[in-house]
């Protein structure tokens, strides 16, 4: 998986200024506070919550409708391909909904062929190049 389209940075950079802009004038956060999208290791710490299997119900990938939208049990039966309100399957282990489809995951940076080399994993957006 290479990097994204160059207008996705912009994007979710502007995502990311006018999400902190909203919440300081609903006075939800404060002038030393941001809002910002998570970097793909945090993204996949929280998706797999603790877990060790392929997904974070497990590794039967036939309960995957129970848990996530995805291709096969939206579009490709004639529902709608767009994004769904937020907790209508069940949770991860942690109690978090749609961590496995429904959307794209957003993140700050991306995981890519060079982001895991020689079993080393690199967390620091400054080592990590991408969206």
């Amino acid at each position: 998986m290479g990097p994204p389209p160059a207008s996705s940075h912009s994007e979710k950079s502007a995502l990311d200024t006018d999400s902190t802009a909203l919440m300081r004038e609903a006075k939800l956060l404060s002038k030393d506070e941001l809002i910002r999208l998570p970097t793909e290791a945090e993204w996949e710490y929280c998706c797999r919550a603790g877990t060790t299997t392929v997904y974070s119900f497990g590794d039967d990938e036939s309960q995957l409708g129970e848990y996530a939208w995805y291709s096969e049990n939206t579009y490709k039966v004639g529902a709608e391909p767009y994004a769904r309100i937020v907790g209508q399957k069940k949770p991860n282990p942690w109690g978090l909904h749609d961590m496995h489809g429904n959307v794209d995951e957003w993140c700050q940076d991306w995981h890519g062929l060079t982001t895991h080399q020689a079993g080393r994993r690199r967390h620091s957006l400054a080592e990590t190049p991408g969206r």
